[in-house]
């Protein structure tokens, strides 16, 4: 019986977690006593303790066994969950890029340049649909009333769509200057930004800034790309004319032509749209 329990002693000895600092020189004093007085030295309390330590150990040994495995399963898990979520980023982006694709919209890191006019009504810029205050515009859906998701390209807003309107090239826009109202008119190049659709001679944009401008009003003629110029312009163009040259009529519409054109070049920059590069 001793040399039994000085085997599960010895085994709770070694174990993990002894604090060999007290026990075991408490142990090492016991046995010494014991052969001393040639008594007992394995009381039954103390031995129920070794047993349990030792059966804690066996059992936390194998819980240790089992938490690396599950570790490993948690990781494998994990590493399955990333791949997954990948799978599913690649899926809507195709799935994204196949509704633009059928619906024609284009995407640009830098504004997309077009050209339109504005007639100068009163002391304020208009365009087609709606007045100009700033150089700013929002497009708003006539049908929905609201701004989001313009310009739709599903068809809802009838045959023209909503947006901001912008043409490709001067050349539709030039081909009408000799048309415009004596009261003043202006040509600008703008940025479309946000949600873009493409069409044949032009852009339906969600958002346009006039980044130049020629306005002219009584023979006088302004140009300019400068911003708090085109600002002044749109809030106010007739008083931001007044000091404008006065040029022949007849050769103004030539003058916007060229300069605009001029800006264009300096500004334009390579744009994919995904119509073409889908």
């Amino acid at each position: 019986m001793f040399d039994v329990q000085r085997s599960v002693v010895r085994e709770v000895a070694v174990g993990e977690g002894v604090n060999e600092d007290t026990i075991g020189p408490l142990r090492m004093e016991l046995r010494a006593l014991a052969d001393r007085y040639g008594v007992d030295a394995a009381p039954s309390r103390l031995a129920g303790l070794d047993r349990a330590i030792l059966a804690r150990r066996r059992r936390a040994r194998r819980l240790r066994a089992e938490i690396d495995d599950l570790t490993a399963d948690l990781r494998a898990v994990e590493a399955e969950v990333v791949g997954f979520e990948r799978a599913v980023e690649a899926v809507l982006a195709d799935e994204i890029d196949r509704i633009r694709l059928e619906q024609r919209e284009g995407w640009s890191p830098v504004p997309v340049l077009g050209f339109r006019y504005w007639l100068i009504a009163g002391d304020g810029m208009r365009g087609f649909r709606s007045r100009w205050p700033t150089p700013t515009l929002t497009a708003v859906c006539a049908t929905t009333g609201n701004a989001d998701d313009v310009p739709h390209s599903d068809g809802r807003c009838g045959r023209l769509g909503c947006g901001v309107y912008a043409a490709k090239g001067l050349e539709p826009l030039t081909a009408e200057l000799d048309e415009m109202p004596l009261g003043g008119y202006a040509v600008g190049l703008v940025g479309l930004s946000g949600k873009v659709v493409e069409h044949q001679r032009g852009y339906r944009g969600a958002r346009a800034t006039v980044v130049a401008v020629a306005a002219t009003s009584g023979g006088r003629l302004a140009l300019t790309s400068d911003a708090a110029a085109i600002d002044a312009l749109f809030t106010a163009p007739q008083a931001s004319l007044h000091a404008a040259a006065v040029r022949d009529r007849r050769e103004i519409p030539a003058h916007i032509a060229r300069y605009l054109a001029t800006e264009y070049e300096e500004r334009r920059s390579t744009w994919t749209s995904v119509s073409r590069s889908a």
